[in-house]
């Protein structure tokens, strides 16, 4: 449970008496709350709605309060908000089975293992492939923001007030970091993360007065509403609601995805979870069935990954490291062929620099027992200038990944071949006919 608040500024000569510490307060957005029960967070829902207006109020009134709050800012209003993993607390979405929409397409729960959605391979992962339920009141606000891993989601109102939502597609992106640089320097920065997380609550008006381009949409109860991969978003509830919304990626995802992930991965930014893995266990399921369409699009991003993969263990070689181990396999038992290795499901461990989830590999610093991402440890070689205590480990060898990337090759390969050959001959039939 978090609160947001809507602080004042502020003044010049408060600034000067206050230390850091008292300056982070005003400029945080949100803070940690205490747990409750949704009947009492309803009760405060109540609450907040009658101390702030008299009577029910519509979706304009309270926008017009909203940003007035805002703009001002001579008062300080806190709200809460609540984000809820329905692994461990179930879905507002019928599940049993005797229910005739429990296996519906446009049932959440089922967006995690829909055919057309490719992180269902990554299994269930609280906040990627798990559905969340978003519990609000009166102003709780989604300030402006990308998702950095550049991922859709669907969000469902099951009940409440409304919802307005703010929406600036990725083709105003430039135009909208400039607004922002020049609104709010403080809350901007470089890279791909520019924008503080959970920050900058900037009018619509002022950015339309910048020559941003946004649109505005009103969410009912009942009603869907979909982000698409890229654009930013902000949205603020109109009295007490309840809301669930999960992820999903197509295929036309991966290369995006690709990027985002490798830039965040770059700037030490968290990430929720290995391009690598998903790439692997993609290609290590369409491979047997044969799918050249899904397969087309695995392939230039799995060579990738092979390439800089294979090029940082030869450069982990050429520095001296040849302590090396598996992890991640079993070797006999559970009902396969004895001597027989098979990968287990085992969690991923985190680079202590940049906290990327270490799949394919990772240097294990024995004596701290801590984690280094390939990159990470040739940067650890190069300051230490030395080796010792470090142990290669690695979930595939070599040969495995240059294997994979092969039978891939060869199915996309056949496949565009077969397609040559058929268009062949239907030319030949097309001119013997015509002659």
């Amino acid at each position: 449970m978090a609160f947001l608040a809507v602080l004042p500024a502020p003044s010049d000569s408060s600034v000067e008496e206050e230390d850091e510490d008292d300056m982070d307060f005003y400029n945080e957005c949100m803070l940690r709350g205490k747990s409750m029960s949704l009947s009492a967070f309803y009760r405060i829902a109540r609450n907040v709605l009658n101390t702030c207006f008299r009577k029910e109020p519509t979706t304009q009134e309270v926008e017009h309060e909203y940003w007035k709050l805002v703009d001002e800012r001579l008062i300080h209003t806190a709200v809460h908000t609540a984000i809820v993993d329905t692994k461990s607390l179930g879905s507002g979405f019928p599940i049993h089975r005797q229910d005739s929409f429990a296996k519906h397409g446009w049932n959440l729960t089922t967006v995690p293992s829909n055919h057309h959605n490719i992180l269902r391979y990554l299994g269930s992962m609280s906040g990627v492939t798990a559905p969340w339920l978003l519990v609000g009141m009166l102003f709780t606000t989604s300030c402006w923001s990308c998702d950095s891993h550049k991922l859709p989601s669907i969000e469902y109102l099951h009940t409440g007030a409304d919802k307005i939502w703010y929406s600036i597609p990725q083709s105003e992106h430039v135009k909208f970091r400039k607004a922002m640089h020049s609104l709010v320097p403080d809350l901007c920065s470089e890279g791909l993360c520019w924008l503080e997380k959970d920050a900058a609550m900037v009018p619509p008006s002022a950015l339309l007065a910048e020559g941003v381009s946004l649109c505005r949409v009103e969410q009912k109860s009942g009603q869907y509403l979909v982000t698409f991969s890229g654009s930013y978003v902000a949205n603020i509830c109109c009295g007490y609601s309840v809301a669930e919304a999960v992820y999903f990626a197509t295929l036309q995802w991966l290369p995006v995805g690709q990027v985002a992930i490798q830039m965040l991965r770059q700037q030490c930014k968290e990430t929720l979870f290995s391009i690598e893995k998903l790439l692997v266990l993609l290609g290590m399921s369409e491979v047997d069935r044969g799918n050249a369409k899904i397969l087309s699009w695995v392939l230039p991003e799995i060579i990738q990954v092979r390439d800089t993969e294979l090029q940082l263990r030869s450069r982990l070689r050429q520095e001296g490291l040849t302590a090396a181990g598996r992890y991640g396999w079993l070797e006999e038992g559970h009902g396969r062929k004895q001597g027989k290795k098979v990968p287990t499901d085992t969690q991923e461990r985190q680079c202590e620099k940049c906290d990327y989830p270490c799949y394919l590999s990772m240097v294990v610093e024995e004596q701290e027992n801590e984690v280094y991402c390939l990159q990470h440890a040739l940067d650890y070689i190069k300051d230490k200038k030395s080796c010792q205590g470090l142990k290669f480990m690695y979930r595939y060898d070599e040969e495995q990944i240059q294997d994979l990337v092969n039978r891939i090759e060869l199915v996309v390969t056949c496949t565009q071949d077969g397609h040559r050959t058929k268009n062949k001959v239907a030319c030949k039939t097309t001119a013997n006919t015509a002659s």
